[in-house]
């Protein structure tokens, strides 16, 4: 299997290790591609899964300082790619284990639901002492939800070792 169809085909099966390396790929390509971007390594932190998160969440606060607007969309669209291969790579080893995606549209469903009330809640008494603490909730609660799952996904067995012989 190639690296692209790895990465951007939803169709197909892939095993613990195509899954794994391509979690690692999609990590590679996040810096590789925000370094090219913009050079700056504040934003190419900002494209890593777990911190990435914390930038997105970010976005809905307010503009973030030191970074122009074409720097922004391209920021945007990098993340949107990395959820697209996120996506697929957990659909195809959804499909190697025999299941449906129903898991990732939960997951997904929980991610921007914790999004919107992160962004929503932050109590006005907080927010002179704790300006991020519901940006902080929102981080650390949806990293360890997805690291959780993608562990899971990673360590499940495929379909074909669950069947009994016969």
């Amino acid at each position: 299997m190639t690296w692209l169809r790895l990465l951007f085909d939803p169709s197909g099966r892939t095993g613990r290790h195509a899954f794994i390396l391509g979690l690692l790929g999609m990590l590679g390509l996040s810096i590789a591609t925000g370094a090219l971007v913009s050079g700056s390594p504040t934003l190419v932190l900002a494209l890593m899964p777990i911190v990435g998160e914390l930038a997105v969440t970010a976005l809905f606060r307010g503009p973030v300082q030191g970074l122009d607007t074409s720097t922004m969309v391209a920021f945007g669209l990098i993340l949107a790619v990395r959820a697209y291969i996120l996506a697929c790579l957990c659909i195809k080893r959804l499909r190697d284990q025999g299941r449906t995606p129903d898991w990732l549209v939960v997951m997904i469903a929980v991610t921007l639901v914790g999004h919107v009330a992160a962004g929503a809640w932050q109590p006005d008494e907080l927010d002179k002492f704790l300006p991020f603490v519901g940006l902080l909730l929102d981080v650390l609660g949806l990293s360890v939800l997805w690291s959780v799952f993608l562990v899971l996904l990673a360590r499940a067995p495929t379909y074909a070792s669950r069947t009994p012989p016969g």
